[in-house]
C-alpha cells in the first residue's frame, strides 16, 4: 500500500529509509541569482583575493630576508602588488573589478609595469559564473597554470585568489 504524502506512514518511511542507509537521488533544483547577488559576490570575493594577497606577501616578506614586498590599495576595487629580491623588482601586478572593454562581471589581473589608471589591458581575469547551485568564478584558457584547476563546476574566491597568486609568483619559482 502506498503512503499519501503528509502521512504519518510516509514520515515513519523516511525515517526508516535513513536508518536503512540508503540513499535517495533528489532533484537540484537551479538557483535563480539576481544582479545584486551577483554585484555582492563579486564584491565580497575581491574582498577576500585582496585580504588574500596581503597576508601572502607578508608571509613571503618573513620567510626570505632578501625579499621585500609593497600592496598598495588604490581603490576598494584595485590593489597593486610588487615583490622585490635584492631590491630589484621581481614581480608586479594589478588587480581590479572590470577587465575594460566593459567586463564588469570579472576580476582582472595585469602583470608587469602598467598604469594605475589604465585597466583596458590584462593578462589574465576570473570570470563571474554559476553552476546553477553557487555563484564562483570560471576561468579563461589564458595560463598553462590553469591545469591545476577544474573544468566542471566553478571556483571559490579563495580558489580565484590562490590561482591569481600563483600566477604573480610564477616567475619566483
Amino acid at each position: 500500500m502506498l503512503a499519501r504524502l503528509g502521512s504519518d506512514s510516509d514520515a515513519a518511511g523516511q525515517t526508516a529509509s535513513r536508518s536503512l542507509g540508503l540513499r535517495i537521488p533528489l532533484p537540484k533544483i537551479k538557483k535563480q541569482f539576481s544582479q545584486r547577488d551577483r554585484d555582492l559576490f563579486l564584491r565580497n570575493a575581491f574582498a577576500i583575493i585582496r585580504q588574500y594577497f596581503k597576508d601572502a606577501l607578508e608571509q613571503l616578506g618573513r620567510q626570505d630576508q632578501q625579499v621585500e614586498t609593497d600592496f598598495v590599495e588604490v581603490h576598494s576595487f584595485k590593489f597593486l602588488c610588487t615583490i622585490y629580491v635584492r631590491g630589484d623588482a621581481a614581480s608586479r601586478c594589478k588587480i581590479w573589478i572590470g577587465g575594460g572593454r566593459g567586463l564588469s562581471h570579472a576580476i582582472a589581473y595585469s602583470s608587469g609595469q602598467s598604469g594605475i589608471d589604465s585597466d583596458d589591458s590584462y593578462n589574465d581575469l576570473v570570470s563571474l559564473a554559476d553552476d546553477e547551485q553557487r555563484l564562483g568564478f570560471q576561468l579563461p584558457n589564458m595560463w598553462h597554470g590553469r591545469q591545476e584547476y577544474p573544468d566542471d563546476g566553478v571556483l571559490t574566491s579563495e580558489q580565484a585568489a590562490e590561482y591569481l597568486w600563483l600566477r604573480f609568483t610564477e616567475s619566483l619559482r
